[in-house]
C-alpha cells in the first residue's frame, strides 16, 4: 500500500485525466504542447501539481489526450509496476490519494473533486535533463534529476464523508525511490515526441520505455 500511494502522490492527475478527458478536449483554448521536450515535461508535472486538468490534457500526445482508452492503458501499466520504497506518506494522506483515485475510476464525481480539493500540491526545484531515446530516435527521454512534491491535507476543505482525518504533509522526492517490479531500482523519466514543431509527453512510451513492452 505504501508504494502504491507513492504512485498515486505523483499520478494520481493523470487518472483525473482518464476521466474527464473527453469534456476537457472541447474546452481547450490554450496552445497545447510545449517548446522543448523539458518544458512538455514540466507542464505535464505542474499541472498535476495544480490539479488542473486542461494543463495536463495540453502536455500529452495528441493521439493519447484523445483516446482515454489509450491513455488508461499505460497508466494501469505504470500504475501496476511501478513503485515507490521508502518514507510512507502519513496515513491520512494515504486515505484521501486512495478515495480520490476510487472515485475517479471512470466518472467524474463531485465528492472525488471535493477529496482532492483538500490537498495542496506544490512542485519545488524541478531539474530535468533529456537525452535521444534509443527506442525511438526523434523522441527525448527526460530524466527527473532533482526535484520534490509537496503534499499538505487541510482536513477542514474535506467533504464529510471524508470527516475524522487530520492535517498532514508529505514531501517525495521524484528522483528516488522508484522500483520496477518491487524490486528493480529505476532512475525515473517521461519519453516526449515531437508532433508538428510541438513537444508532447507519451504515457505509452513513458510506459514502455521504463517498463518494457506491453505484457
Amino acid at each position: 500500500m505504501v508504494a502504491r500511494t507513492g504512485l498515486l502522490v505523483g499520478c494520481w492527475g493523470t487518472a483525473a485525466l482518464l476521466a474527464v478527458v473527453l469534456l476537457v478536449s472541447l474546452l481547450r483554448s490554450e496552445p497545447t504542447g510545449a517548446d522543448t521536450p523539458e518544458a512538455a515535461v514540466a507542464r505535464l508535472l505542474q499541472g498535476i501539481a495544480d490539479t488542473d486538468p486542461v494543463a495536463i490534457v495540453a502536455a500529452i500526445d495528441p493521439a493519447e489526450a484523445d483516446d482515454p482508452r489509450r491513455a488508461g492503458a499505460a497508466y494501469d501499466r505504470l500504475g501496476e509496476r511501478l513503485l515507490r520504497e521508502g518514507e510512507a506518506p502519513p496515513l491520512d494522506v494515504t486515505a484521501v490519494l486512495a478515495a480520490a483515485e476510487s472515485q475517479l475510476d471512470g466518472s467524474v464525481d463531485l465528492t472525488a473533486v471535493a477529496t482532492v480539493a483538500a490537498l495542496d500540491l506544490e512542485l519545488e526545484g524541478l531539474d530535468l535533463r533529456s537525452v535521444p531515446d534509443p527506442d525511438d530516435l526523434g523522441a527525448r527521454r527526460v530524466f527527473v534529476l532533482a526535484g520534490d512534491l509537496d503534499v499538505t491535507l487541510d482536513p477542514d476543505r474535506l467533504p464529510e464523508s471524508r470527516a475524522g482525518l487530520g492535517k498532514a504533509s508529505y514531501s517525495m522526492p521524484l528522483a528516488q525511490g522508484w522500483v520496477r517490479d518491487r524490486e528493480e531500482p529505476i532512475e525515473p523519466f517521461l519519453v516526449a515526441v515531437e508532433r508538428d514543431g510541438r513537444w508532447y509527453v507519451s504515457l505509452e512510451a513513458s510506459a514502455d520505455g521504463l517498463l518494457g513492452p506491453a505484457r
